[in-house]
């Protein structure tokens, strides 16, 4: 499983990155978690900024695509 561009970008020049989801898509299809990943399950809306005010880069990412896809208008009127 890739973890998108920007993941893989940033734990091969050896950044600690942390994950926000509401599953661990590395347990579903049983894959490990690279090295440098850490992995919060929550929702993001849950997490506070005090929490993470080390932090020096925040990136946002949208939905996957089938996610975002079921939600256009055209799929819900089906």
């Amino acid at each position: 499983m890739g973890l998108g561009g920007w993941v893989e970008g940033l734990t091969a020049e050896g950044w600690h990155v942390i994950g926000v989801d509401i599953e661990d898509m590395f347990a579903a299809l049983g894959e490990p978690k690279p090295d440098h990943f850490e992995l919060v399950l929550d929702n993001i809306c849950n997490v506070r900024s005090a929490d993470y005010a080390h932090v020096e880069l925040i990136v946002g990412s949208s939905p996957c695509q089938d996610f975002s896809y079921r939600a256009m208008p055209w799929s819900r009127a089906k």
